[in-house]
């Protein structure tokens, strides 16, 4: 099924339509019984052929009828829900983006920063934000530290807050960072993507030593 699907507001009143009808909106009006009786004394005065009994509607059983009706509606039910799955599976939105450079004149910057960068892409997808990391060229640590990448909440110049996303296994290819449910970026006036250096410390705080950094803009 192709995934520009939509759940229309058509199909929101055929859907509402569908889930109101009683069993007795799905039975059949009948005439009065006089219609038959006229119909079976016409039949008499008609020349002799071989012929089928008139048979009166109301003596039939409904139950064909009604599952049939039943099942018709749960057809077009399920195509609806269908639709709404394929929306589900949509591309994530591209909502900001940041170029992280290194900062000569910021005491927080390390100079092996220096001719580093990374590009990266706010992805929303849902409730679900994640943090792209497009293209990238930084250093390897080595052995005693790790690459970690954090977000930055600024708000009236002050630093807020500061969130890691995680460790940078691979600085040629660093991959995606899921933001946690409770950072909300939409609070600060600003939020940085930085990657800093980590030492083999146990401090989980951000060292101070950071690399490249870059605000998401829209």
């Amino acid at each position: 099924m192709s995934d520009d699907l939509r759940f229309t507001e058509e199909d929101a009143d055929i859907e509402a339509i569908l889930r109101s009808l009683s069993v007795d909106d799905l039975e059949f009006d009948l005439p009065p019984h006089s219609v038959w009786e006229g119909i079976a004394a016409a039949m008499e005065d008609a020349p002799a052929q071989p012929l089928a009994p008139v048979v009166d509607l109301a003596s039939r059983r409904r139950t064909p009828i009604l599952l049939g009706a039943v099942a018709a509606a749960l057809v077009v039910i399920a195509g609806l829900a269908v639709v709404l799955v394929s929306d589900d599976t949509a591309d994530p939105i591209e909502v900001a983006a940041a170029e992280l450079l290194y900062a000569p004149d910021d005491p927080g910057f390390v100079e092996l920063g220096v001719d580093r960068f990374a590009e990266v892409t706010l992805l929303q997808e849902g409730s679900t934000e994640t943090v792209r990391v497009d293209a990238a060229d930084l250093p390897v640590t080595g052995d005693e530290s790790d690459l970690e990448i954090w977000l930055i909440g600024v708000t009236a110049g002050e630093i807020q807050t500061v969130q890691t996303l995680g460790l940078v296994e691979d600085p040629s290819a660093p991959g995606e960072f899921t933001i946690p449910d409770g950072f909300d970026r939409t609070a600060y006036d600003a939020v940085a993507v930085d990657i800093s250096i980590e030492p083999h410390d146990g401090d989980e705080a951000h060292s101070g030593m950071s690399l490249v950094r870059g605000v998401l803009s829209t």
